[in-house]
């Protein structure tokens, strides 16, 4: 079965490639897997538009209210909170819970009445190529410009920092979902739009096609790595203050071993 790519799969490996081992080689299984709650507060956020675009490609008329929209917020959290869901010393639930209504008050105040733009789809899967090796995405919300012959690309970010937009030009995600677009319509013009929801912005990035080229040449490069890794089978692990966070911080060897404590004897987790 041939491997498939995504930017997360590669984000993953960039990060530690011992994760990257446990997760897609080794295909661990977790008995108590953990949610840190900003990722939680993400995703909720990302339910609850994916509801609202969904909702409105259907009746594109249709008059929401932001009290709505909070409801469907506050019944998702509700729906899904659970004890996997992790908070740090000093953190409680009712802060988060506040931080989304404040999120959507925002984007609901800058783009009601939501009419800007026709809105095509929402979670739409991509599937393309780059050099012969398969790729995968899911895109946040695809809209469009019809009299400018232009499709949007739109991405929500619930993180409480805001990069620069030269920072913003080097990230890959979105161009790599440029370039699935523009390999089913190349005569469509793309704009990669980023969300970002705590400070109420919306910033446009235009990428040249030797940023472009370049962040491809990147990500053949770190499929090459990863290839080079899996033949050798050998991952190579990236002790730091992220591990606690990490998904398999419980069963690491490398994490282990720098706190000082037993290491597990098999070299495969299963």
């Amino acid at each position: 079965m041939d491997t498939i790519y995504s930017h997360s799969k590669l984000a993953i490996y960039e990060r530690c490639p011992l994760a990257f081992q446990y997760k897609y080689i080794d295909k661990c299984k977790l008995d108590v897997p953990y949610i840190p709650i900003e990722r939680f507060l993400g995703d909720c956020i990302h339910i609850t538009l994916q509801k609202l675009y969904e909702h409105l490609i259907i009746s594109p008329k249709y008059d929401v209210t932001l009290l709505e929209i909070i409801n469907d917020f506050e019944y998702i959290w509700k729906e899904n909170y659970n004890d996997s869901i992790k908070l740090r010393e000093g953190q409680t639930q009712q802060e988060f819970i506040q931080a989304g209504h404040d999120m959507l008050e925002l984007y609901f105040e800058n783009n009601y009445p939501f009419t800007q733009e026709m809105n095509l789809c929402v979670e739409e899967r991509l599937l393309w190529e780059i050099d012969g090796f398969k790729f995968i995405g899911f895109v946040d919300r695809i809209s469009a410009i019809p009299e400018k012959n232009k499709l949007i690309i739109n991405d929500y970010k619930t993180s409480s920092t805001m990069p620069e937009e030269d920072d913003l030009k080097k990230e890959r995600q979105l161009v790599l979902y440029k370039m699935a677009i523009e390999e089913k319509y190349p005569e469509k013009e793309i704009e990669l739009v980023y969300h970002f929801l705590r400070f109420g912005k919306k910033i446009k990035i235009d990428v040249t096609e030797e940023e472009q080229e370049n962040i491809k040449k990147e990500v053949l490069n770190t499929v090459s790595e990863i290839q080079i890794d899996t033949w050798e089978k050998n991952f190579k692990s990236r002790v730091g203050e992220r591990c606690e966070w990490c998904d398999y911080v419980s069963v690491c060897n490398a994490y282990k071993k720098k706190k000082g404590d037993t290491v597990f004897v098999q070299t495969k987790l299963l």
